[in-house]
């Protein structure tokens, strides 16, 4: 029995009867078992107050759509704030030694079926790196707060590690990771630029308030309203320097561009992403089985929450978050100067006394890059009721890297085609907002073995080869170069590339394609490309299932792989597309998309930082716009009963380059503007038939039981269509059935 507690963790026990639990806050009862037998063994609970666990609540059940916000997890932001920081842990299996958290979960993974944690905040000089010896081990750290006390490096680390399960921790860090300034007077501009006088947020640790901007991206930095967690436009600053005012707290005058100026506001919060920091928790080569349940990050916005890259086997993510942490205790003094700065400027600068009379630093505005960046995996992420909030760039990131064909050498007389290819040159830097390319070879596809799926396509979006592979050489020779070259303007230094080559039958490899193409073409810009990429790596069939992702920049889930499934998933404030299915090859990144399903998922507030088509809040984007076969790469791909709503994008749906594509079953709101403001809710009606779906470029899409802002008008007004191919179904038919008469003729042109 618990009564009137907080925090409370009940989890993985073998219980010989009831559990009762009365008035709790943050209570999680998960992983019990109790007797089969005839008592009554079930768990009673009362008054609790966020909680979560499948002993309290039915973890299998759905809404209509979107996610059911009762199984997210529930994050006491405040649990550590203002805790003492351990140093040791007293060893007491061992002997009796203390050492750091972190030497003391890394001992014990080694002999040990499981490690348990006290319960504490634990500071941390170093992560944790997990090997091969560490494996077949549970972690149970509920109510463990691990943080780094020094930079931003990584946290956590695993390369050829297997069924690891880390159960209830939260990591951070103590340096504040984002650049975080409040705007509190525009000072005018010229024409050229303007400036404005900017204040850091109370109690961060950061550089992005000094004259030292080292630390920080200044090209990269996110634009947020007073009283929003989501950036409105991406900005960026020339200069930014002290002000030499009265002022008890120290102001700054940052100099924009005139156009920067101009979208800005007073009390705008802007943020920049760290260039020192590295990626939270990286999952490197030929890593088995990792598990994250009940796992939260306070994020590290310099880099990627988690990135699983070469391994084998999917990571899953269950009941995790990835967020931005709370204001940190301030001095009162320091409280009243950001009080004072409020009342003089007519601002918000975020700071408060909460319900135990602390004084409170401003809150992190932004937490990661991405939560999840997967790529040349076996498996795509596996999410079921995580939260990823306060992303400056997507939400998460499913997919494949790709080589470049440098040659093929055809053997009628074995009915072969080998294919040599290199890395491919395709890889940008930001310098002063102009993008330029990395003076490196960019990335390979993972290595192929005998039977993965070999996929070459051009640039310009045709199939040339879907084939199995015969069999595969790592490594055929290196090539030395220069730079210029490749198209590298003012480089004369030297470099080398090494080629890899794989066999495939010449009955699956369309050589006649390749006639107008210069495989030796090297210019890093050219479209005279030809690609290659694993399909058997590309961190195929992904899924996440009852997950929120809210205040994203810029995409929800970008997506290049195939087999995923997005499922009762709640979106808001997402920038751009929810869900984009595309290519985008000047990364490196790539990985068709096929046999994907998106259902019962709510979209609300999206597409308002940039208004395109590849924005569409559900974004399928090929490489091209023709209705031709071997130009139809994406495949399989259905779109079900979701609502949309507060749609500030033009289109709802975009389709390009797809082929069998299904919009079955939705609910489009009414779009309600694009000019970058927080939208109110949606009107019930909208007067005139705004176009929800684009297609250009699609075969075989069926378009069926969608229900449209205005029942006047019937569902073909809402679709515009170019470059399309058997459009049909029960809304685009003359006679409202599935293979009725078609009221959008095909345009192959």
């Amino acid at each position: 029995e618990a009564s009137n507690s907080k925090n409370l963790y009940v989890c993985d026990n073998s219980l010989g009867g009831r559990l009762t639990v009365n008035n709790n806050n943050f209570f999680l009862c998960d992983g019990n078992t109790f007797p089969e037998d005839e008592w009554t063994h079930d768990t009673v609970q009362t008054g609790n107050m966020n909680h979560n666990g499948n002993n309290l609540m039915d973890v299998n059940a759905r809404l209509e759509v979107g996610a059911d916000e009762n199984l997210l997890p529930h994050i006491d932001k405040d649990l550590f704030v203002g805790m003492d920081r351990k140093t040791f842990v007293k060893d007491v299996t061992e002997s009796e030694d203390d050492i750091s958290v972190t030497a003391y979960i890394l001992a014990h993974c080694k002999t040990d079926d499981y490690v348990i944690v006290a319960p504490g905040a634990y500071a941390a000089e170093s992560g944790m790196s997990f090997r091969a010896e560490h494996s077949n081990t549970t972690i149970y750290a509920y109510g463990v707060y691990v943080e780094r006390q020094v930079g931003l490096g990584q946290m956590m680390n695993f390369y050829y590690a297997e069924d690891i399960t880390i159960k209830g921790m939260t990591i951070g860090f103590k340096q504040q990771s984002c650049g975080q300034v409040y705007v509190l007077e525009k000072l005018g501009e010229d024409g050229r630029s303007g400036k404005l006088r900017v204040v850091t947020g109370a109690g961060m640790m950061n550089e992005f308030g000094n004259t030292n901007t080292k630390y920080y991206d200044v090209t990269g930095m996110g634009a947020q309203r007073m009283g929003t967690f989501y950036a409105y436009c991406d900005t960026g600053f020339w200069s930014i320097q002290k002000d030499n005012t009265t002022e008890a707290v120290p102001t700054m005058i940052m100099e924009t561009s005139a156009s920067v100026y101009a979208m800005l506001a007073v009390g705008d919060v802007l943020t920049c992403r760290a260039n020192n920091g590295t990626t939270t928790i990286g999952i490197h080569t030929e890593c088995k089985n990792l598990v994250f349940y009940d796992f939260n990050i306070y994020g590290n916005a310099s880099g990627f929450a988690y990135v699983e890259q070469d391994a084998r086997t999917a990571t899953t993510y269950y009941r995790v978050c990835d967020t931005t942490r709370s204001g940190e205790i301030i001095e009162e003094d320091l409280y009243n100067q950001y009080k004072a700065l409020e009342v003089k400027y007519g601002v918000t600068l975020e700071v408060e006394r909460d319900d135990l009379g602390r004084y409170r630093g401003s809150p992190a505005h932004i937490g990661s890059i991405d939560a999840t960046h997967t790529t040349r995996c076996g498996e795509g992420s596996q999410a079921t009721f995580c939260l990823f909030e306060n992303m400056c760039d997507d939400a998460t990131n499913q997919n494949a890297t790709h080589g470049r064909l440098d040659e093929i050498i055809v053997n009628e007389a074995e009915n072969t085609v080998t294919i040599i290819y290199k890395g491919n040159f395709s890889e940008y830097s930001c310098s002063y907002n102009k993008w330029q390319p990395v003076a490196k070879p960019g990335g390979f596809c993972y290595n192929f073995k005998e039977g993965d799926r070999v996929y070459v396509y051009t640039s310009k979006g045709q199939l040339i080869c879907d084939t199995p592979a015969l069999s595969a050489t790592q490594n055929v020779d290196t090539v030395n170069f220069l730079w210029k070259d490749h198209g590298f303007k003012n480089s004369t230094a030297k470099g080398s590339v090494d080629r890899r080559s794989v066999t495939v039958s010449l009955d699956g490899f369309n050589v006649e394609a390749l006639e107008d193409f210069d495989l030796k073409d090297n210019h890093w810009r050219s479209d005279n490309k030809v690609l290659i990429d694993n399909m058997s790596m590309s961190s195929n069939g992904f899924k996440f299932d009852n997950c929120k992702f809210q205040n994203i920049r810029s995409r929800g889930l970008l997506i290049k792989a195939s087999g995923g499934t997005i499922q009762n998933c709640t979106f808001r404030n997402i920038g751009m597309s929810c869900g984009a299915i595309l290519y985008e090859i000047y990364w490196g990144e790539s990985g068709v998309t096929e046999n994907m399903l998106v259902d019962r998922n709510l979209f609300d507030h999206t597409g308002y930082f940039k208004n395109q088509d590849r924005y569409a809040t559900v974004a399928i984007e090929g490489l091209g716009s023709s209705v031709e076969e071997d130009f139809l790469l994406y495949k399989n791909i259905t779109i079900s009963n979701n609502h949309i709503m507060r749609r500030t994008i033009d289109y709802a749906i975009y389709i390009n380059s797809a082929k069998n594509v299904k919009v079955l079953n939705n609910t489009f709101g009414p779009f309600v503007g694009n000019d970058f403001t927080d939208h109110p809710e949606e009107p019930d009606t909208y007067e005139s038939p705004r176009p929800v779906i684009h297609i250009n470029g699609g075969m075989d899409i069926e378009i069926s039981g969608n229900t449209y802002p205005n029942p006047d008008y019937l569902g073909m007004d809402y679709v515009v269509a170019e470059r399309n191919k058997h459009v049909y179904g029960t809304d685009v038919t003359m006679d409202g059935t599935v293979d009725g008469d078609p009221l959008i003729p095909d345009m192959v042109e």
